[in-house]
């Protein structure tokens, strides 16, 4: 595999591991009751419940749910397909990129949830 095979290849990974990652983390950071895939993803997000007084801030805005989400996803496979690393091993080197763009996606995601989650006056966040 080449170096840029390689790379987008980790770009790829990184992308569909912070696809996985997203509805749970939206969860995690909203304690709204979005889930994993298998268990539901968004079937049990207060943004379903009618009488709700808050309503997750990423599924109730298209707008800052796509920003935030795309933006997330983004930054992962851009870090991990372009960061500069030493040369090592080529299986190391795509899982320290996988590392690093999920560490940037993670990074991104918590930043602009918590940017959705004060500007909609949403009550509840993990920091």
């Amino acid at each position: 595999m080449s170096g840029l095979d390689a790379r987008a290849f980790a770009g790829a990974l990184t992308s569909a591991a912070a696809l996985m990652l997203v509805t749970p983390l939206c969860g995690a950071l909203f304690d709204c009751g979005c889930t994993w895939p298998w268990a539901g993803l968004a079937e049990h997000c207060n943004i379903h419940e009618l009488g709700a007084a808050h309503r997750c801030p990423w599924c109730a805005s298209p707008i800052a749910g796509t920003l935030s989400v795309g933006l997330s996803i983004v930054a992962g496979y851009v870090t991990a397909a372009t960061r500069r690393l030493p040369v090592r091993p080529p299986v190391i080197l795509i899982l320290l990129r996988i590392v690093a763009g999920l560490a940037a996606f993670l990074a991104i995601a918590v930043l602009s949830g918590w940017i959705s989650a004060t500007v909609q006056g949403y009550p509840h966040f993990i920091l």
